[in-house]
């Protein structure tokens, strides 16, 4: 069984504890990862929206570092890749992502909530910013994908049309279908479809909330939000975007990355073919990474300054609920 996720926050937490893929209380570790014969993973840096722009880009310095330092080496079969979330980061200076193209960052969500120097997210009407336009138009002429999920409607149009123009892909990293739950972080059959038509992909989102109206949700919730996609078309565009360690509570069954296993057994158990499942859970996402996947696990750790001079290597953040 293979796996390919498109977006979890286990960086974000790894940095705030302190800890590693040896921490068996985060959603993604090392025996999860082992459960699998090849596992790829995109790590998110997000950006804590407690912090100023300009402290969350330090933050983010320090936590691409000890992310690198932290997953080196990973069982044969496995790779990881770096996103960032909440691409504020930048503060507006184009020069900046020269740095995250550096640092090997393939896929960036621009922005999380609320409006940042790029624009609005899904809780607000607000489009891209000139700054916004001109960012997206650098990332994707460099290789590196922009991702919808958290977008305003308006703002995740001008994003897919920016990658379309360029022959590039659109994607949701972790979003699920608006028709089967109208939460409004998830994605319009409209948004979906221009995904499907570009190539790209969305990865299934296992927020609860984002699953199921009521809040609380299990694994036929997530199989709904599936077979709506499909049901729009979607055989090779449905993927997995699980949000792992970014969520505060999971569906029943599907608690961490070994549990997962069960997706997959009960989608064979729904009748879906063997090549079906591959392409959920592996093959339609790992199709749009295979030079990020062929140097993931090979990236080196960039030694900075902020980080060497945190003493106890250690920087411990305060838990926080997230809307995700």
């Amino acid at each position: 069984m293979r796996l390919f996720d498109l977006h979890c926050d286990t960086a974000f937490e790894m940095y705030r504890r302190g800890s590693g893929l040896d921490d068996l209380s985060l959603h993604v570790n090392f025996d999860g990862i082992m459960k699998y014969e090849k596992y790829s993973g995109i790590f998110a840096v997000w950006s804590d929206r407690r912090l100023s722009d300009k402290k969350a880009y330090e933050a983010y310095r320090n936590i691409i570092t000890y992310l690198k330092s932290k997953i080196s080496p990973l069982p044969c079969g496995a790779s990881v890749l770096f996103s960032v979330e909440d691409a504020r980061i930048l503060e507006g200076k184009m020069s900046r992502i020269d740095e995250l193209i550096s640092d090997g960052i393939s896929l960036v969500t621009p922005m999380w909530r609320g409006e940042n120097i790029l624009g609005g997210a899904y809780d607000t009407n607000m489009p891209l910013t000139k700054f916004g336009k001109a960012a997206i138009e650098k990332l994707l002429s460099a290789g590196v994908l922009a991702d919808i999920s958290h977008a305003s409607v308006a703002a995740a149009e001008q994003i897919a049309y920016l990658a379309i123009s360029s022959g590039k892909p659109v994607i949701a990293s972790h979003s699920d279908s608006f028709a089967v739950n109208p939460h409004p972080r998830n994605l319009r059959d409209r948004q979906f479809q221009y995904i499907r038509d570009s190539g790209g992909v969305v990865g299934i989102c296992l927020e609860p909330t984002h699953l199921s109206p009521s809040g609380e949700a299990g694994i036929e919730d997530v199989v709904r939000h599936i077979e709506h996609f499909l049901s729009l078309g979607g055989e090779n565009t449905v993927a997995i975007g699980t949000d792992f360690d970014g969520i505060e509570t999971t569906p029943r069954s599907l608690g961490s990355l070994s549990e997962l296993t069960a997706l997959p057994r009960r989608l064979a158990a729904l009748n879906y073919s063997e090549e079906l499942i591959s392409k959920i859970m592996y093959k339609n996402a790992a199709r749009l990474f295979p030079a990020a996947l062929a140097q993931g696990r090979d990236i080196p750790a960039r030694e900075d300054a902020a980080y060497k001079n945190d003493q106890n290597n250690n920087l411990k953040l305060p838990k926080q609920e997230r809307d995700t």
